[in-house]
Order: structure tokens, then sequence, then C-alpha cells
């Protein structure tokens, strides 16, 4: 019997596994290589990760207030928008997420999964003659099908699978530092040739902090977390604090095992690594390369199991919000889920990939389209998410039992700005790779959202 109340049903471990597998996806195993290319030395590359993690913990502060304000809202930042700016706002948000962000993040890690999908499985003669092309967009739509089918099962099947797959990822992750580290490069390689540039080192914190999306995620399952004064802002320290670990482990290793010229050089620079530390060719480190390729794929998966397990929670949210959307409310008691959103943003994401198949973007065009088409709309209402602190603060009368930020308002106006940095940069990429057609048509899309966010009625009017 379906219900419009979400149970408390995920432990501290659950949380944890939910933010770091959906954070650690395959962005740093790809963005190492871009990152090591912008930075002018290796001191300067593993401080970008540094600052990332550090940036990142600032928001999660923010979070961890917001989170502690309303532990009950469903929805995270929708809710947060909602009741600092009004219903119009807090719409658009959710618009954009259903038609552009989520869809674009979870088929952004899905295409990644795809592309390594089809380089194990081309090894078998069976499907070896379909082109890898096809290979990489069924594997994409396949991924996304399967674990939307797992989620509708029940949040009990969600949550393990997620549990098994970042246990996975992080203990393949630790396999590769360790093989870096006692692999270490033995040969005089050339410094990296670049300069202290801006407007470099701000593109190379595009691609860090694509890395660690996924941390405000938490949010929107913080109904559904036991022990919520006690377990809100454990999850996001603790998740934040082992993915940025595990990030600037990951390519100090990385420097170690190629140096900073030869991780710029390579195009996976994990794979490279393996491959040289266990003599370059032969079968020993074909068959290493294959397994690094299935590690990206269970990063990936991870990933895209984590954003089907939380983006949902958002419209369901709005359809508690708005009558003519009730539907996106049905909310299964049994599977802990609301099953109807789940399924509609599974069928978006996949027809917004075969949307870029239509266009005869290859799978790795699919994820640079995706990225620069989603990024300017994230940041800018997760710059506006974490500026309603400003509105709460000026209107409470008291000061609660909810966590403070100890230096307010510095945070959220730092994390704002920031915030608005990287949607320029986003927006100057979007221009340089002249989109057009993928701009319009997400104008486009916005601009209706923009007029329904106006025109559509709500229940209610929430203080």
């Amino acid at each position: 019997m379906p219900s419009s109340t979400p149970r408390r049903t995920l432990s501290l471990l659950d949380s944890i596994c939910i933010i770091v597998g959906t954070i650690i996806g395959a962005g740093v195993f790809g963005t190492a290589a871009k990152v090591a290319g912008m930075t002018p030395n290796v001191t300067v590359m593993i401080g970008m990760w540094i600052a990332a993690g550090l940036i990142v913990l600032v928001g999660a502060a923010c979070f961890i207030e917001l989170t502690t304000r309303f532990p009950d809202e469903a929805g995270g930042d929708y809710a947060y928008l909602k009741k600092a700016y009004g219903h119009p706002i807090a719409f658009m948000f959710a618009w954009s997420a259903f038609w552009i962000v989520r869809p674009a993040n979870i088929g952004i890690m899905a295409t990644l999964f795809g592309i390594h999908f089809a380089q194990i499985i081309t090894a078998f003669p069976m499907v070896n003659q379909i082109p890898s092309s096809t290979l990489q967009i069924l594997g994409a739509i396949g991924a996304i099908a399967l674990l939307t089918g797992g989620n509708l099962v029940g949040i009990k099947n969600g949550k393990l699978t997620q549990n098994i797959l970042t246990i996975a990822k992080i203990a393949g992750i630790g396999l590769i530092i360790l093989l870096a580290l006692t692999h270490p490069i033995t040969e005089a390689v050339a410094p990296v040739e670049s300069k202290w540039e801006i407007k470099s080192l701000w593109l190379a914190l595009v691609f860090v902090m694509f890395s660690f999306g996924g941390w405000n995620d938490m949010a929107m399952i913080a109904n559904e977390i036991r022990s919520p004064k006690k377990n809100l802002w454990r999850c996001l320290i603790f998740g934040v604090g082992i993915v940025t670990l595990v990030y600037v482990t990951f390519n100090i290793a990385l420097a170690v095992g190629l140096g900073q010229a030869g991780m710029a050089a390579s195009e996976s620079p994990a794979i490279t690594l393996v491959a040289t530390a266990l003599g370059g060719e032969g079968f020993l480190a074909e068959r290493a390369k294959e397994l690094v390729a299935a590690l990206i794929c269970i990063s990936c998966l991870g990933a895209v199991n984590g954003m089907i397990i939380t983006s949902p929670r958002i419209y369901y949210a709005v359809g508690r919000d708005y009558p003519a959307l009730n539907f996106l409310a049905q909310w299964n008691d049994e599977r802990s889920c609301p099953w109807q959103a789940l399924i509609l943003q599974s069928l978006v994401t996949i027809s917004l990939i075969l949307f870029c198949v239509m266009f005869k973007f290859h799978a790795i065009e699919i994820f640079d389209v995706l990225l620069v088409a989603s990024a300017p709309y994230f940041w800018t209402f997760l710059g506006a998410t974490v500026l309603s602190l400003l509105v709460f603060r000026a209107r409470e009368k008291s000061k609660g039992t909810h966590f403070r930020l100890p230096l307010f308002p510095l945070e959220p106006i730092f994390f704002a700005i920031v915030c608005a940095g990287l949607t320029y940069n986003a927006i100057d990429y979007l221009m340089f790779k002249q989109y057009q057609m993928i701009t319009v048509a997400i104008g486009g899309m916005m601009l209706v959202g923009v007029v329904l966010g106006v025109l559509l009625k709500t229940k209610k009017v929430d203080g």
C-alpha cells in the first residue's frame, strides 16, 4: 500500500556509503590527467585536490546547519529553497533537476560505465563484431535500467547494492595506490610545461569539483536517516573526509608511479600505472588493464545507484506540494521509495542519452556535452541553497538546538562565491565548445519551468 511518509531506515553506514559511492564515480580516473596538465607542478596539483576537499567541507558544514534545522523535510535543496525564497524558485530548481541536472549526472556516469564496459566485453568473440559505440550506449542504458529495477524492489536492495559497490571501489582504489607506492617511477621525466594562470587553475578546479559532485545528496535522504541529530553531521563530515583522503592519496600515488608528465599524457592514468607496474605489455598487463576498467565500471555503478536513490526524493517532495503533480508523491511504504518518480527519472535519463545519440555524439562526447550543459544550473542552485542560511538566520527568533556555523556568515558567502566562479567558467567553456543547439534546447526547457513555477498552484504555503 502506498504511503506519503518516508521512514527512517538508513543507518550511518548506509548514509556514508550513499555519499561516498555517489561522489566517487569515474570522474577522478579521468580528471586526474586533466588537472595534472593544467597545473605547474605536483605541489600545486595535489593542492588543488586538497583545496577542493576543504571547499566541499565548507559547503558540507552549511548543509549540516540546513539539515539539522529541518531534519524532517523531504527533498533536500528543494525544501530549503522553498522555505527561503518561495515555491516558484524551488520549483525551478526541481524542474532543472528533473530534466537537466540529475539525468545529465546519471547519464554521465552511465556513459562512462558503457565506455569501460565495452572495453571489457569486446574481448569475447561473441560480441567483438558489434561496433564499440553501440556496446557503449547499450551498456549505459542497461546500467540505468538494471539499477532502477533494483531500487524498485525496495530501499533494502538499493542500499545493500550501494554498500557493496562502495566498499568494492574503495578496496580497488586502495590496491592501485599500493601498487603505485611499491613501484615508483625510476627514470627521469620532464616537468609539465604550464604557467601560473588564474583561468587555468579555475578550470582545473571545475574538473576537480566535478569529481567531488554528489556530497549534497545527503540532504535529499535526511528524513530517512536514523538518529538524525547524531548521524546527519557524521555522515557528511565522514563521507567528505573519506573521499578527500582517497582522492589526495590516489593522486599522490599516480604522481609517484607515473610522474606528473606521465599522468598528463595518459587518457587513463590508473590503467597506464597498473600496466606499467606490471611490465607494460604481456598477458598479465593486459588482464590488469581489464581489471582496472572493471574497477571504473564498479565506481560508475556506485555513483549511478546513489543518484537513482536520492534524485526521486526531490520529485516526491514536489508532488506533495502541487496537486497537478501528485502522482510523483506516490510513496510505496513496503519498498520505501517513490516508485513513479523513480521510473520517470530513468526514462528521462535514457531519453537524454538517446537524444545525444540522435545528434551523433559519441560516448565520450556525450560525457562532455552533459557535463558542460548541466553544470551552470547545478552550481547556480547550489549557491542559492547555501545562501538561504542568510535568510533563515535573519528570520529566526530563537537559536534553537540545531548546529550553527561558527564563523557565520563567512562560510555561506565564501561557498556561494566559489559556486559563482564555477558557474561562470562552466558557461565560458560551454560557449568555447559551441554547443549552441544543446544550449538553446536546455534554455527553452528552463523557460517552460519558469512559467510553470509561477502558474502552478500549491496545496499550501510553507513558512
